[in-house]
């Protein structure tokens, strides 16, 4: 009797296949997928193909969990920027005498769904051209995205990555997610985290990324000024993103590694005076050589202060060697939470 009873069990119990969705990149380039259960999973794969190609109703398996279904759609609004075409609501549905038990999905839809097959093609014709190693891939992208997109609140469609990428308009998730998409694309995990800017309260979106087999923050949103852009946010470590940011999504991995940030590894990065001088004066030549602006940033507020505040006496020190000397109007602009200046000048 134990045996029947046992396979009577095992009969009901429901199956859960192991798959991956069918997404334009490696499911494990997710950054969400990769943390449900496998019977989250099977629900993330049925929803993510019956949004892509437009349904309203996802059925679900006999013995779906209600919070498994939750958790799967949760994770697949935050982890599929692809799915551009989904409003971000969605219902489960299950019977009176079993709440526990979901028995379908239905999704609400706010564009074609033939938009996400044109943000793929998009998307993957910007990825293309992105070569060299994860830093390198990653920096192309990041100037790809702020060269396409103007911060606009009243675009069509301004939280979705199809704002960003095939309407040139987006505020900080649709730079997120476009900048999610593109990066996947290129073969890198990344993902959307969210929270809050310090200074203003204000709900924010970004990225989190791995270059070079190290966690890193990436805020797109904040490097895209309106005349330039800015590298302030480029790879931040846990220490420097806490000082702009408040991190509101939880279990995400630690971001430790400084190596990655865009001012370590372009030798941009201030430790002392001594070290100041010398980078201030080796930037300033480059500038009137090779280019019209320079970026720094500082471990010491003092050294910080010193050029934000004081960049004509540090001009003024410069010419003094009588090489290549700088002339016109010099223009700073800065971050403070950060600690960086770019220097800038007008002939």
């Amino acid at each position: 009797m134990r045996k029947w009873l046992c396979l009577l069990v095992l009969i009901l119990a429901p199956c859960w296949a192991k798959a991956a969705p069918d997404t334009p990149y490696g499911a494990e380039l997710m950054l969400y997928y990769p943390r449900l259960t496998q019977p989250q999973q099977a629900v993330f794969d049925l929803a993510y193909a019956a949004a892509w190609k437009g349904e309203a109703r996802a059925e679900m398996p006999r013995g779906t969990s209600y919070n498994d279904a939750c958790a799967a759609m949760d994770a697949l609004l935050l982890d599929c920027p692809e799915l551009c075409a989904l409003s971000g609501a969605y219902s489960v549905g299950y019977y009176l005498d079993k709440p526990q038990e979901a028995i379908y999905i239905d999704m609400e839809y706010v564009m074609p769904v033939s938009c996400q097959q044109e943000l793929v093609n998009r998307a993957k014709s910007m990825a293309d051209q992105a070569c060299g190693d994860d830093f390198a891939r990653e920096w192309i992208l990041h100037d790809l995205l702020c060269r396409a997109v103007t911060y606009d609140v009243e675009g069509n469609s301004p939280h979705t990555a199809y704002g960003a990428l095939a309407e040139g308009r987006a505020v900080c998730d649709g730079y997120a997610k476009a900048m999610t998409l593109l990066l996947r694309l290129s073969g890198m995990e990344s993902g959307v985290a969210q929270g809050v800017m310090l200074a203003s309260g204000a709900s924010h979106a970004w990225n989190l990324v791995k270059v070079d087999g190290a966690w890193t923050w990436l805020d797109v949103t904040n490097d895209d000024q309106d005349d330039m852009t800015t590298y302030f946010f480029f790879n931040l470590t846990d220490e420097w993103l806490r000082r702009s940011l408040a991190l509101e999504t939880p279990g995400l991995p630690a971001c430790g590694d400084a190596s990655v940030n865009w001012h370590v590894r372009n030798w941009r990065y201030v430790t002392d005076a001594q070290e100041m001088k010398k980078h201030v004066f080796n930037n300033f030549r480059n500038m009137k050589v090779q280019g019209s602006r320079f970026c720094l940033r500082f471990e010491r507020q003092s050294d910080y202060l010193s050029l934000r505040d004081g960049v004509v006496q540090w001009a003024i020190q410069y010419n003094k060697l009588g090489e290549y000397p700088i002339e016109g109007q010099l223009l700073t602009y800065y971050d403070d939470a950060q600690q960086c200046v770019i220097v800038r000048f007008d002939e």
